[in-house]
């Protein structure tokens, strides 16, 4: 054996490092175990991940500040402000270069005493106690979680992982400079500029660079930059003048979940637990939630059962409304001068968007989610 802990974290990205944060300042004996590769990509953030890095003690200092999100299609467009949501006490998030997130959250956790070591895991073998067999040597643990993101290491060794029967999509996406502004856009904005079978997302980075990429649906142009851009002559005239920075890089059908979270030693967190389609950008602020949710499960606070619960119940807020998103419907509600007029409908849909669905007793952003296709069809008429 190489080491041992009483939990070892398989992922020192957020989702593992604020699980081995919340642990260590408990008093436990934590171990991450990282491959140390540095991801090379650019996270727009939502408003709810700021109460988690301020328990974290995660200092957001020099990230580009985030105020709103443009949605665009066709001739139509439409800003949300965060400050315009039903509760304002998160007014802003950020755009988030992974490379400069990442290291600020492990150390947090080391600073709250977690370990970590820079290994590759390659397989569990689960017994009494658990042994994580890395390309390093063997690791002994009493309990083993797994926080790969979407590598699910766990979840593909125990077969619980399946893909979304209907969210089949691809993305590719890019670092540029030059990348030109729309006319609605607040610095630090997000847009997504919609066409007939997907969506484009641009994400200011700072220092004039910017994320651009495009998710694609099934009957749409899979691997087609070209075409995909051709299709989104918004998203085609903010590149016009703009330099790639790195070659593109792909994923394809990423809407998956586990089965089970849980089972004797062993536990399952964020994105190695369940991803859903980023065009809402929840896959952090999930991340986070369930690792503040499973540290108190671990810890004995609450059951594992119910930490899965919360998880798959703050998933089901998001879900319908990435459906009503490709189907339509929620474009129809954002761009509907009937539903911008209605003070409610608007505050709702902001609070949604900076993903205000993880206190049980604030109701009003899970309603409006699942009213969308509702409201949609009453704009329509």
């Amino acid at each position: 054996m190489i080491d041992s802990a009483r939990f070892v974290i398989i992922g020192a990205g957020p989702t593992g490092s604020a699980l081995a944060t919340y642990l260590a300042k408990a008093g436990e004996d934590v171990l991450l175990v990282d491959m140390g590769a540095q991801p090379q990509i650019g996270e727009s953030l939502v408003p709810l991940c700021a109460p988690i890095f301020e328990e974290l003690g995660v200092s957001m200092e020099g990230f580009v500040v985030k105020y709103g999100a443009v949605f665009e299609q066709g001739e139509d467009s439409v800003r949300f402000d965060f400050r315009d949501a039903v509760r304002d006490t998160w007014p802003n998030a950020w755009q988030c270069r992974r490379a400069v997130l990442d290291p600020r959250m492990r150390a947090a956790a080391i600073d709250a005493g977690a370990r970590i070591r820079e290994a590759r895991v390659r397989r569990v073998i689960f017994g009494d106690r658990q042994t994580v067999v890395t390309d390093q040597g063997e690791i002994d643990c009493e309990r083993v979680i797994d926080a790969s993101g979407r590598n699910q290491l766990l979840g593909r060794q125990l077969g619980l992982t399946v893909q979304h029967e209907t969210l089949r999509n691809a993305s590719q996406g890019a670092w540029f400079s030059g990348v030109a502004t729309n006319d609605l856009e607040e610095p630090g904005d997000v847009t997504i500029a919609v066409f007939d079978t997907g969506w484009f997302w641009f994400i200011p980075l700072g220092d004039g660079v910017t994320s651009v990429g495009v998710t694609v649906q099934p009957d749409g142009p899979r691997g087609d930059w070209d075409e995909a851009l051709r299709r989104c002559p918004r998203a085609a005239e903010r590149l016009k003048n703009a330099t790639a920075l790195q070659d593109l890089q792909g994923a394809a059908d990423f809407t998956v979940r586990a089965t089970r979270f849980h089972g004797p030693g062993w536990a399952l967190a964020g994105d190695a637990a369940t991803f859903l389609d980023p065009v809402f950008s929840t896959g952090i602020v999930l991340g986070l939630w369930g690792a503040k949710w499973l540290s108190a499960a671990l810890l004995g606070h609450d059951s594992l059962d119910a930490y899965q619960a919360k998880v798959e119940a703050a998933v089901a807020a998001f879900e319908p409304v990435v459906h009503d998103f490709y189907s339509g419907d929620f474009l129809a509600v954002a761009f509907s001068e009937q539903a911008q007029k209605n003070e409610g409908v608007r505050k709702a849909v902001v609070s949604l968007l900076a993903a205000d669905v993880f206190d049980p007793e604030f109701t009003a952003p899970r309603r409006m989610g699942s009213r969308i296709a509702q409201l949609a069809a009453r704009v329509r008429r």
